[in-house]
């Protein structure tokens, strides 16, 4: 059986973020391989997926718990898994541009529609 490892380039994030990322393709012949970067099955319970659950428990601080985990992959990729966690890394900075998107597209909606039944009124 021989190995491949292809790489190609994909969008970041939908049409509103520009950027991109590297996509891994194994080719394994009949042996599927477990992605532990984008869905790891042991951050999956219940059909909830761990940074879903995180999300909705931190609100504000989400963003600041990418932004940590940016940074511990970055320091420790050296030291402990190499590629595996540069691309963790980049992983958790493009779910952080995916929130500021998210975030201030939401904020300037609401800006938008407050200053237009401030107009009506």
């Amino acid at each position: 059986m021989e190995n491949n490892i292809q790489y190609r380039k994909t969008p970041v994030g939908g049409q509103q973020t520009k950027g991109w990322s590297l996509e891994k393709k194994l080719n394994l012949g009949d042996h599927k391989v477990e992605d532990l970067v984008n869905h790891p099955a042991h951050y999956n319970a219940a059909d909830i997926e761990c940074i879903d659950a995180i999300r909705a428990a931190t609100d504000e601080g989400f963003e600041y718990y990418l932004q940590g985990n940016i940074m511990k992959y970055l320091w420790r990729y050296r030291y402990k898994n190499g590629i595996q966690d540069l691309e963790k890394a980049q992983w958790y900075l493009t779910k952080l541009i995916e929130t500021w998107h998210v975030l201030h597209v939401r904020k300037r909606t609401t800006t938008q529609e407050d200053t237009d039944d401030a107009s009506k009124s």
